[in-house]
């Protein structure tokens, strides 16, 4: 039996921090009294001291009534003082462990532990820990680990530029960073010229605060597009350091992965409890044929909103293709499956191309009622196309790629998302239930919407519009073995 690392004394009383008030209202008080009165105050510090020992020993309490232990067959945690609440995980049904080695956690010599189980819902670990290095290491030595040696399935660390490839691309988006930068920019000096021919005849505003504001325009301009470099660069190079180091190892059912320099992370993921195998691209990675090979596995990259939960950073089409199956026991596959009725391509593209296409009169209504402002109305109208004409093609790529593909054990969904193509593969094991929607345009066409569900923490649907009818009762008949003649009215 053991316990968590002593640190845990500090969280635990931080819960109880609120008794601090007490104190402080004490204190308010008496500073409403004479000069002469404190000394009355500072005798009472005692009950001061009294409420931060009470807290502190509050944590002391929890901390020393916490019980750690591990058998050969499962992790226990025992919690509470007066009631106890004990959580027992097998390991066999662990879906993924992770240790975080935090910068100021390492000279205490504690390690965080996430222990995460299918079962659990929402993005929270089934159980979390602060242990020693000690305790930590019995611990991993229970739970069933990949192999080091030569009778590793499967190794890979990839070389420096493509981490830092990785980073670039992932990294708030580096080309949304150069569009937005360059708007500020030029948009400020597209105002600074404006209030220039425009701000003199204004009797109101004095010749101080007219210099001001020519002036300050463009440098507040310049100023908001440095900002936005400034938090791109800090992203890209918390990328670098949460990533530095990545290397995975597999054995027959286990898959260990490391990374990070300032905060080592070590991750143990159960390869049965993988839910799904997620491709993704944006339009550049599409064309360049590179993708980032990512999975839906509980507690791994969902304990931290800036950990992704990342299988393999980004390799090109062809060693995604020769070392997939190496990895997670799948491949690809390349037949035709169930594709989008191309003649209904407005269902892809409606939204896309109204928002292009409606920004062309309201440019001209507003350049008409604001005739000051047409070059800046015409200036903001062109940066807005472009993510709009963007996302045009963006939609029009989805309709020639997205598809269906259900072969043997295996199921895989290619469909857009916003800006990111995604290929989700996924057992049969882990499909949860098929969604058939149909909109009353859609009946008449003859098509519908079909959706996939996997297991996981959260709900995710993954859909692709435009499959024809007849496609889907051939894919309902594959999935579910039935003859059941399906009528459109289901479809709603």
């Amino acid at each position: 039996m053991y316990r968590e690392h002593p640190l845990k004394i500090l969280k635990y009383s931080a819960k109880n921090i609120w008794l601090l008030i007490f104190p402080l209202i004490r204190g308010i008080w008496a500073m409403n009294l004479s000069v002469n009165q404190l000394y009355s105050w500072a005798k009472g510090a005692w009950l001061d001291i009294i409420v931060v020992l009470a807290i502190m020993l509050f944590g002391f309490g929890k901390w020393f009534f916490s019980r750690v232990d591990f058998d050969e067959t499962s992790l226990i945690h025992t919690q509470g003082i007066i009631f106890k609440v004990k959580t027992v995980i097998p390991y066999q049904n662990l879906a993924s462990v992770t240790r975080e080695y935090s910068f100021y956690l390492r000279p205490f010599g504690a390690v965080r532990i996430y222990a995460d189980t299918c079962s659990g819902i929402l993005k929270a670990p089934d159980m979390k820990m602060l242990l020693s290095n000690k305790v930590c290491n019995h611990l991993f030595k229970k739970i069933p680990h990949a192999k080091y040696d030569e009778n590793s399935i499967y190794k890979h660390k990839p070389v420096f530029l493509m981490i830092f490839f990785f980073s670039a691309l992932f990294s708030s988006s580096f080309s949304g960073m150069v569009y937005i930068a360059a708007f500020f920019i030029q948009g400020g000096q597209i105002a600074k010229d404006i209030f220039s021919a425009s701000a003199a005849p204004i009797e109101h505003i004095t010749e101080e605060a007219y210099k001001s504001l020519v002036v300050n325009i463009p440098y507040a301009a310049v100023l908001i597009a440095l900002l936005i470099a400034v938090t791109w660069l800090l992203s890209f190079f918390t990328n670098m350091l949460r990533y530095a180091g990545f290397e995975l190892r597999r054995d027959k059912h286990i898959i260990e992965i490391e990374s990070g320099s300032i905060t080592p992370r070590k991750f143990r993921i159960n390869l049965r409890k993988v839910n799904y195998i997620d491709l993704r691209q944006n339009l550049i990675m599409k064309l360049f044929r590179v993708m980032s090979v990512n999975i839906k596995c509980s507690g791994y990259g969902t304990n931290s909103r800036k950990n992704m939960p990342v299988l393999m950073p980004v390799q090109t089409k062809k060693q995604v293709e020769s070392n997939l199956g190496k990895v997670v026991k799948t491949d690809i596959s390349f037949s035709e499956g169930f594709k989008p009725e191309l003649k209904s391509f407005w269902q892809y593209i409606w939204l896309s191309v109204i928002i292009s296409v409606g920004i062309v009169p309201i440019t001209y209504i507003l350049g008409e009622i604001f005739d000051k402002f047409r070059n800046l109305t015409l200036f903001v109208a062109i940066m807005a196309e472009i993510p709009s004409i963007w996302y045009v093609i963006i939609n029009l790529a989805a309709l020639t790629t997205s598809r269906i593909i259900i072969e043997d054990d295996n199921i895989q969904v290619k469909y857009a998302k916003g800006f990111v193509f995604h290929t989700v593969i996924g057992s049969r094991e882990h499909f949860i239930k098929l969604g058939i929607h149909q909109t009353p345009f859609q009946k008449t066409s003859g098509i519908c919407t079909v959706s996939f569900y996997f297991h996981g923490e959260t709900t995710e649907v993954h859909s692709v519009k435009a499959i024809r009818t007849s496609d889907v009762l051939a894919m309902n008949n594959i999935l579910f073995g039935s003859n059941k003649k399906v009528e459109p009215t289901d479809f709603s």
